[in-house]
């Protein structure tokens, strides 16, 4: 049984090696590496198959051939050993302020209902607030209807009072 399981062995490891011939050329630990994360990872391809892959595509689209290697990244500068003083960067600029979206509201008929919310008042911005059912998406224009009116939230169709 012992002699049965080393030709076994032995018969698979010669079958893998002649199955993948070129794998073989680097080396026995190389070879069992590359086999075990194919089998972890069956999705994962190694750097190889994705040049191959973007040499094809990029024949395929621009018929132009593409250089067998890539370009290399600048060196980074060393730290110099002298006592020079480095310059201190720019401040970023600084963006500018998002302007939050407006929307006009439009006055609704109701019969008098009661458990309407409010809108909720900006401060530093008469009339416009911000909708009780979408908080986030933007503010509303209310200028033109008095406090306690009834009106359309634009962002949903539903109604709201102006505070």
């Amino acid at each position: 049984m012992k002699w049965f399981r080393h030709c076994l062995v032995t018969a698979m490891m010669l079958a893998g090696f002649l199955a993948v011939g070129h794998r073989a050329e680097a080396g026995l630990g190389e070879f069992f590496k590359k086999l075990g994360n194919s089998i972890a990872h069956p999705q994962h391809r190694s750097s190889r198959h994705k040049e191959a892959s973007k040499k094809t595509s990029a024949k395929r689209t621009s018929g132009k051939s593409t250089p067998r290697h890539s370009a290399k990244a600048a060196p980074t500068p060393q730290p110099s050993t002298t006592n020079e003083v480095a310059p201190t960067p720019a401040p970023a600029a600084t963006p500018a302020p998002v302007q939050p979206i407006i929307l006009e509201a439009s006055a609704v008929r109701t019969a008098g209902r009661r458990d309407i919310p409010f809108g909720i008042p900006i401060p530093n911005r008469p009339g416009f607030v911000t909708s009780p059912y979408a908080p986030n998406q933007g503010l509303v224009d209310i200028r033109g209807f008095p406090s306690g009116t009834e009106v359309k939230d634009p962002y949903t169709n539903k109604v709201f009072i102006t505070p």
